[in-house]
């Protein structure tokens, strides 16, 4: 059986941001537009380095568990410069959780098997996510870990993910 994902626009993915050990990562292009876009709505945006640099910052990630940009109405308010991790959401390769979709539909479907085609501009998503961002998880030494502070590794364990 094939479905179609199709997003709820509930919210529910944006009110879990961070993961056991770390935010959601955003690149520093994406972390100065999403700062400009808060500082021009007043809204509290701290991300914190996840990933530095010799010059500056590699990655950033998001703290806060709820994302600050989500509205009462549980409407992202800066949808059109929204981060490459959510364009990709649920297609993340560390925690694909809390999307109200896949789970109303596949704890139903339990045990049919169920193929999810996720639209184009997701998958391309992912596609960038895997050379623009996880490179750089896979290749530091450093990261800000949010439980135990900075932490020494040699690498992230890499996204196994089949795109289609």
């Amino acid at each position: 059986m094939k479905l179609e994902f199709r997003c709820l626009k509930c919210g529910e993915c944006c009110k879990h941001l961070v993961g056991d050990r770390f935010g959601m990562p955003i690149t520093p292009w994406e972390c100065r537009r999403l700062g400009q876009f808060a500082k021009r709505h007043g809204i509290s945006f701290e991300p914190e380095v996840l990933v530095p640099g010799v010059i500056g910052t590699k990655m950033y990630q998001m703290t806060q568990e709820k994302c600050a940009f989500l509205d009462v109405n549980n409407r992202c308010r800066c949808h059109y410069l929204r981060p490459l991790v959510c364009r990709m959401y649920p297609l993340h390769p560390f925690a694909v959780k809390n999307c109200t979709f896949l789970d109303k539909h596949l704890i139903k479907s339990i045990p049919i098997h169920i193929q999810v085609a996720f639209p184009v501009e997701m998958r391309a998503a992912v596609i960038e996510y895997m050379s623009v961002i996880q490179p750089v998880l896979r290749e530091s030494t450093w990261v800000y870990n949010l439980s135990h502070g900075w932490t020494n590794r040699t690498r992230v364990p890499e996204m196994q993910l089949t795109i289609r």
